[in-house]
């Protein structure tokens, strides 16, 4: 159980690197670019996506043609190609060979990645009473039948070879 724990723990980390820190937004006036945290992109603002950076936030496409590495996300293995009019999430990352300019439809705090950790942070919190009463008895279980089960085979021994050969061979073969 430790160890499915700390395993959805580091898939927890992973997905939470998926999030990205920056964001390359346009000025809507002068063009410029300007590097902001992608927390502090709004929805409805345009932003650029080079080749090999995430993509801040969901949106759409406005221009650009390029593939986009969703794996993280759903778990498909070749990049997905993205054009004017598609829908792109935050968290996934650009692996064409042209820049993507994008309209934001979601903050960085509403994306398909947000959602991703606040499902699993609350799949991991919310525990029924049925596990939790599962956990706290084998708690106790297990050690005592751990316990009776290395008796069961050593302490017969001590009456000879014949009786220690019986009771190994019986608690053996209720085992399998």
């Amino acid at each position: 159980e430790s160890r499915a724990t700390a395993r959805a723990r580091n898939a927890l980390s992973a997905i939470v690197c998926l999030r990205p820190e920056r964001a390359n937004v346009i000025n809507p006036i002068t063009k410029e670019i300007v590097v902001l945290p992608a927390a502090a992109v709004a929805v409805g603002a345009t932003v650029s996506v080079r080749t090999g950076d995430k993509i801040p936030c969901d949106g759409i496409v406005l221009e650009g043609n390029s593939t986009v590495n969703e794996s993280s996300l759903t778990g498909e293995s070749r990049p997905v190609h993205k054009g004017p009019s598609n829908l792109v999430s935050g968290g996934t990352i650009n692996t064409g060979s042209t820049r993507l300019v994008i309209k934001t439809t979601a903050t960085s705090d509403n994306s398909a990645v947000a959602r991703l950790i606040r499902l699993v942070e609350e799949a991991q919190a919310n525990r029924s009473e049925t596990e939790k009463f599962v956990d706290s008895f084998a708690k106790v279980y297990t050690p005592i039948v751990v316990l009776l089960a290395f008796c069961m085979c050593t302490i017969p021994w001590a009456f000879g070879r014949e009786t220690g050969r019986f009771w190994t061979m019986n608690g053996l073969s209720k085992c399998s």
